[in-house]
């Protein structure tokens, strides 16, 4: 029965160092790039967030079980090797955890530049068209101006 139980550890173990794996080197990346609205970003960061807490659950139920295997297993290859598990889990959520903080702190710097650039543009906008009105309107006074001379000169010499 320790035997299948151990088994039944490893598999575990090998799944969600896996699944650890995918999410940093595939997962996360897919999820930030798809990204097209600022309200998506908090739903993502919610549910990555969510995932994360999850997977945490899980590791720290697959510890308790290699705790308690710990105590039933005589050999010390098996007993060796499960504590290396147990680290390497340990490590890969705590390396998918900063490394999913920092791809979304990285996300939310991008997110903010391109608002303050959309304002800057805006602002670049509303200044050109406030320029270009404000010359048209010089223009105009000027070619009524000179028209309005040219009429007086036109009367003066009738």
């Amino acid at each position: 029965k320790k035997r299948s139980e151990y088994h039944d550890f490893e598999n575990k173990c090998k799944r969600l160092i896996e699944w650890f794996e995918h999410f940093l080197n595939t997962e996360i990346n897919h999820r930030i790039d798809g990204l097209t609205l600022e309200a998506s970003l908090d739903i993502l960061k919610t549910e990555i967030r969510n995932l994360i807490s999850d997977k945490r659950r899980s590791v720290n139920d697959l510890i308790i079980a290699a705790r308690v295997l710990q105590r039933h297993i005589t050999d010390q290859l098996q007993l060796q090797t499960l504590k290396q598990q147990i680290d390497r889990l340990e490590q890969i959520l705590n390396r998918t955890e900063e490394h999913d903080e920092k791809r979304i702190k990285k996300t939310e710097i991008v997110l903010k530049m391109f608002h303050d650039f959309e304002q800057g543009l805006e602002n670049l906008r509303s200044w050109m068209m406030d320029t270009i009105e404000t010359n048209l309107q010089k223009s105009l006074s000027i070619n009524t101006l000179n028209a309005n001379q040219l009429r007086d000169h036109q009367q003066s010499i009738i």
